[in-house]
C-alpha cells in the first residue's frame, strides 16, 4: 500500500465505525487518527451506555479496546 491516501478521522467517525464493525474493517485501511479522537471516541461510548443507556457496558468496553487497538496501529498524521 505504498503511496496509498490516508484517511484521516475523527470521533464522529471513528466511533460509529467501531461500533459497528469494530477494529477488523480498519486493520487494512491507512487510517490516522489524533490521541483527542481517541479519548472522545472512548469519551461517546461510555456517555452511550451510563447516560443514554443505548449499549451495554459490555459493548462500550469492547468498542473501547477496539479503538485502543486501532490508535495502537494508526499513523500519525503529519502537519506540514
Amino acid at each position: 500500500m505504498e503511496g496509498a491516501e490516508r484517511i484521516v478521522v475523527d470521533a464522529s467517525v471513528l466511533a460509529p465505525l467501531i461500533l459497528l464493525s469494530g477494529a477488523s474493517k480498519l486493520r487494512d485501511r491507512r487510517v490516522a487518527v489524533l490521541d483527542l479522537t481517541v479519548y472522545e471516541a472512548c469519551n461517546a461510548y461510555w456517555k452511550a451506555c451510563l447516560k443514554l443507556k443505548s449499549i451495554s457496558e459490555e459493548a462500550a468496553l469492547k468498542a473501547s479496546t477496539a479503538t485502543s487497538t486501532v490508535a495502537r496501529m494508526r499513523e500519525s498524521p503529519q502537519v506540514r
